[in-house]
């Protein structure tokens, strides 16, 4: 969406939620603004991005259990995570943006740059699934 990390006036949360030991699940800005917290880089995207992009998970990840290696997903954001801190891993890349699913090695934290929760993500259902189930028990 619109919303910048940078921003002063968009929304933010406290720190400490990602420290609560609890499973957390950023999505678009959400994964933005805690990469950010957690020590990443967020930058403007060469191309903002509004539409259907193709995700290559990395199936191992509890997120992506059971769904397609390649699989298409909604993509609506202006900046991107440009760096992640040591802590992470990604578990989904697309041509344009290469961190487009993390997860943060030491606790249950995972973001995604792209849409899970809306029609246009037709695995995204599964995903949310995969979370709930595999991730948060």
């Amino acid at each position: 969406g619109p919303a910048s990390v940078y921003d002063e006036s968009d929304p933010k949360f406290y720190r400490e939620i990602l420290e609560l030991g609890i499973p957390v699940l950023g999505i678009c800005y959400g994964m933005q603004l805690s990469c950010r917290m957690l020590g990443g880089k967020v930058t403007a995207a060469h191309a903002r991005e509004y539409g259907r992009a193709e995700i290559r998970a990395d199936t191992s990840s509890p997120l992506f259990e059971g769904l397609d290696e390649e699989m298409i997903v909604w993509m609506r954001h202006g900046d991107q995570v440009s760096d992640l801190s040591d802590g992470f891993e990604v578990v989904g890349r697309t041509n344009t943006c290469p961190h487009a699913a993390v997860k943060h090695r030491s606790s249950d934290f995972y973001g995604v740059q792209f849409h899970p929760e809306v029609a246009h993500t037709p695995r995204g259902a599964e995903m949310l699934g995969n979370f709930i189930r595999n991730i948060c028990g």
